[in-house]
């Protein structure tokens, strides 16, 4: 059985030297704002994807009771230091009453090394929750309102953000919501979707194509719907075109490649990306003189089992 993904720790540094965040609070609140600091990292390192939204009054009853704090405006003036330190992330705090620490992440990040999954980044929290805003405007205008955003549910973890759950038309509200998403997701694909799914096969069969018992007996789609997710993420927030990630991924692949044993997932192909172009680069395997034959899946109505027949 293979290794549930996790998206915590069991631990985070803690460094003797203070800095100016813990100096401040120290020098404000005493011993009680560095337990409060202390207690909101270990908080951070137990919460899936380790962010915090306490939009809703029951998650913020949560957290404070978790941070040792009983005095709710205490606990806030704190939360707003530690943004004006740059400690909390300014813009999720402001827009979302997401608690959100970038130097926490970046401190935790070893910890992902040997999972199949990376750890979330600073822009994919911030995209979340923008996507989110965005999505309940437009929903509020089509249903004939004025566009003002009344409610926000999260179904990437336990807890979401909402509205006051004592006001029965923030509930009715978070119902239609609910439906439209369901109704959402029984929808096509996006586009960069639906070229990540080709490349994420590409990748798979060039490999098995050396190796011909490359994993038998697993389940092969849920391996490629995976890479595909991860591949995803290098067209839409790093930037990459897909004919570039092709290219990436047929010279890595390629039998003599020093690479072709190390990128076996989209995971690994996102996280050594930059160094793979460069090196393929440097060594002039990109063709001159000529521009390779751009992705247009929608357009061509191209499925993703047709990898061979569609890059030729």
């Amino acid at each position: 059985m293979a290794r549930p993904v996790r998206h915590d720790v069991d631990y985070f540094p803690f460094y003797v030297k203070r800095g100016k965040t813990l100096n401040i609070l120290q020098s404000e609140y005493g011993n009680e704002g560095i337990g409060f600091f202390t207690n909101m990292m270990r908080f951070l390192a137990l919460t899936p994807d380790h962010h915090y939204s306490i939009k809703k009054e029951s998650d913020a009853r949560n957290f404070f009771a978790e941070t040792g704090v009983t005095d709710r405006k205490k606990g806030i003036a704190m939360i707003e230091l530690m943004v004006d330190t740059e400690k909390l992330d300014r813009e999720l705090w402001e827009k979302y009453s997401v608690i959100v620490c970038p130097a926490f992440i970046d401190s935790v990040r070893d910890a992902y090394k040997r999972r199949l999954n990376n750890i979330i980044t600073l822009e994919e929290i911030r995209e979340k929750y923008r996507s989110q805003e965005v999505s309940v405007s437009k929903t509020a205008k089509n249903e004939g309102g004025s566009g003002v955003i009344v409610s926000k549910t999260d179904t990437e973890t336990p807890q979401g953000v909402n509205s006051d759950d004592n006001n029965t038309q923030t509930k009715l509200k978070e119902t239609k919501l609910k439906k439209s998403k369901k109704e959402k997701s029984k929808e096509e694909p996006s586009q960069s979707m639906k070229d990540s799914l080709i490349l994420a096969n590409l990748l798979f069969d060039l490999h098995k194509k050396e190796v011909p018992d490359y994993h038998s007996g697993k389940d092969i789609e849920k391996i490629k719907n995976d890479w595909a997710q991860d591949i995803e993420k290098i067209i839409r927030l790093d930037k990459k075109t897909p004919d570039v990630v092709r290219q990436v991924i047929e010279w890595a692949k390629a039998p003599d490649c020093f690479w072709f044993p190390n990128i076996q997932s989209g995971s690994k192909l996102r996280k050594q990306f930059e160094t793979l172009y460069s090196q393929m680069i440097a060594d002039g395997r990109k063709k001159s003189g000529t521009k390779p034959k751009p992705l247009k899946i929608a357009k061509d109505n191209i499925n993703p089992d047709d990898v061979d027949q569609y890059f030729n």
